[in-house]
């Protein structure tokens, strides 16, 4: 019997009611878990009870102010660095959308007044959800990736002292022969006549 697997969970965070009503009931019928904030100050408190129960967010880019979704973008980059961004926006503007893309943001969509726009945001986390499948692995692994290190540090280390032993048989070989280890190996191949 196999484990359950649970549904992703995505903290959407705007200010506008009808959107996030809208949203949330496409993103359950596809299966998601839902978590709803109205303003960049809840999303924080949210974020500090339960962002290890989230996998995603989606996030206004205007509510407070003109960089409530960058601030978010960049807070969960830092501290949750496992979940994914997706910034939403009404008023696309460049130069915001390139400096969430570098805060670490998935990807951004523009809001549009037509039934396919909840579709588009759920192909957008479809795809981001591959992302999160790949952050997680990576963020399991994390404890091991010290051992792992400490690992591959033994074994330079026990390689550095093999290199060091055959220089000494080297040096060795040499002072005992009075022939240079050059030499010696062009020998061997060459058949001696008595």
């Amino acid at each position: 019997m196999t484990k359950p697997v649970r549904p992703i969970s995505i903290l959407v965070v705007d200010d506008d009611h009808d959107f996030t009503e809208v949203m949330s009931k496409r993103l359950d019928r596809s299966g998601y878990e839902v978590v709803v904030a109205s303003s960049e100050k809840e999303a924080r408190q949210i974020l500090k009870a339960r962002a290890k129960q989230l996998n995603l967010a989606l996030l206004d880019m205007y509510m407070d102010t003109t960089r409530s979704g960058l601030r978010l973008v960049e807070l969960i980059g830092r501290e949750y660095p496992w979940m994914v961004t997706i910034v939403v926006t009404g008023w696309p503007d460049f130069e915001t959308v390139v400096k969430c893309m570098e805060a670490g943001a998935f990807s951004y969509v523009t809001k549009a007044n037509d039934e396919s726009f909840p579709d588009l945001v759920v192909q957008t986390i479809e795809k981001a959800s591959l992302r999160f499948s790949f952050v997680s692995q990576l963020h399991s692994l994390h404890p091991h990736l010290k051992e792992i290190r400490k690992e591959i540090n033994n074994l330079m280390r026990r390689i550095h002292d093999i290199e060091a032993e055959i220089l000494r048989i080297e040096d060795e070989i040499v002072a005992v022969s009075g022939q240079s280890i050059g030499s010696i190996e062009s020998n061997d191949g060459k058949e001696t006549s008595e």
